[in-house]
Parts: C-alpha cells; sequence; structure tokens
C-alpha cells in the first residue's frame, strides 16, 4: 500500500526542517566576526586616551597591533598625545615604547612594507626629539633607558650606511645598463705605417 512505501518520510522531513541549513550557519560565523570583542587599546582609542591605548598595544607584544595603532594615531593627529608625558617616571613609561622601535624601527619580520618603516622612523624621530636631550632639572635617565638610546643611535646610523651603500650600488648598474646599450664604434681594419727615418750617417766616398 501507499503507506508502506512512505514510511518513514514524515520522520526524514522532520529532522532535515530542524537541521541548521548551510546559509544559516555561514550568516552566524559572520555575525560572530562581526562583533568580535575589541581589544583593550582599541577600547581606549575609542575613548581618545591615546597614551593608555599606546601602552595597551605595546604590552601585547604584537608588532602588527602597535603599527596599526600608532597609523590611527598618526591619521587622528594624536601622535603627540600617546607619545608625550614619558620623561617624568625616570623613563619606565618609555622604555616599552623604545624596546620596539629599537626591535622594528628599520625593519622586521613583522615589520616588512615601506609605508610601515617610514611610520616608523617618523615616530623614532619625534621620540628622539622628545626624550633624547633630557632636561638637567629632572636629573639623568636609567641605565637602561640610556642603553636603548644608544642602541637605537646604532640601528639608525647602520640603516643610513646601508641606504648610502645601496645607493652607490644603484648608481653602478645604471652605468653599467648605459654602458652596455651604447653604440659601439667598428675598429678600422687598414692600419697605417709610419715612415722609418735612418739615423745613421752615410760614408764618405774615396
Amino acid at each position: 500500500t501507499v503507506r508502506y512505501f512512505l514510511r518513514g518520510r514524515g520522520e526524514e522531513m522532520t529532522a532535515k526542517s530542524n537541521a541548521p541549513s548551510t546559509i544559516s550557519a555561514a550568516n552566524e560565523g559572520l555575525t560572530k566576526k562581526k562583533h568580535a570583542p575589541l581589544a583593550e587599546y582599541e577600547k581606549l582609542l575609542r575613548g581618545f586616551k591615546y597614551k593608555m591605548a599606546l601602552d595597551a598595544a605595546l604590552e601585547t607584544r604584537k608588532a602588527e597591533s602597535v603599527v596599526a595603532l600608532l597609523r590611527e594615531l598618526v591619521h587622528r593627529g594624536g601622535l603627540g598625545a600617546a607619545l608625550a608625558g614619558r620623561g617624568g617616571d625616570n623613563g619606565a613609561s618609555l622604555e616599552p615604547l623604545l624596546v620596539f622601535l629599537v626591535n622594528n624601527c628599520t625593519g622586521s619580520e613583522a615589520v616588512s612594507s615601506p609605508q610601515q618603516k617610514r611610520l616608523l622612523l617618523k615616530v623614532t624621530r619625534v621620540v628622539v626629539d622628545m626624550y633624547a636631550e633630557r632636561p638637567q632639572s629632572l636629573g639623568p635617565y636609567n641605565e637602561r633607558i640610556d642603553q636603548l638610546f644608544y642602541r637605537l643611535q646604532a640601528r639608525l646610523h647602520r640603516e643610513v650606511d646601508l641606504q648610502k651603500q645601496l645607493l652607490k650600488l644603484m648608481g653602478a648598474l645604471d652605468l653599467l645598463v648605459a654602458n652596455s646599450e651604447s653604440p659601439t664604434l667598428p675598429q678600422s681594419s687598414t692600419t697605417t705605417t709610419t715612415p722609418t727615418i735612418s739615423t745613421t750617417s752615410p760614408e764618405p766616398s774615396n
């Protein structure tokens, strides 16, 4: 009978209707991604607490996060506010920033694009202008801060020397390419002979 052949179909249809669809599962995944919790430095950035946001980003020890935050600070005009006020505590709040710049200012595995390097070199210049020459009224930095400034200076000097060598190499390559592309004049097949002049005097005749 018909009932015999349709047995179990009702239970199968019910199970299929109760199973989540692929589209629903995908939409749920996208919703979770869109509503991912903000990092602490992102919350502080939204609250215009730029200095605290930079400290929180440095605490993550993720160069990508720090670079992203610095880029956003430059875009908002808040870089100066984030870097200011780090000298009065004998450099304690300055140390994590210097460590980051020493490790990444001229490039690293995490900082490889020219745009990122330019950004960090700009930040380095601002930090050096702010803190390299400490006012005598605040006393000297601790030894750790001085060492970091020396390491930062040495790394910048190495980068300058490397850039000079690259410029020289590029100039030499351009010269070689120009010489290889210039036409060469054919050498003449005729040879000219120069007359020889005898230097011996003739013998007198008898």
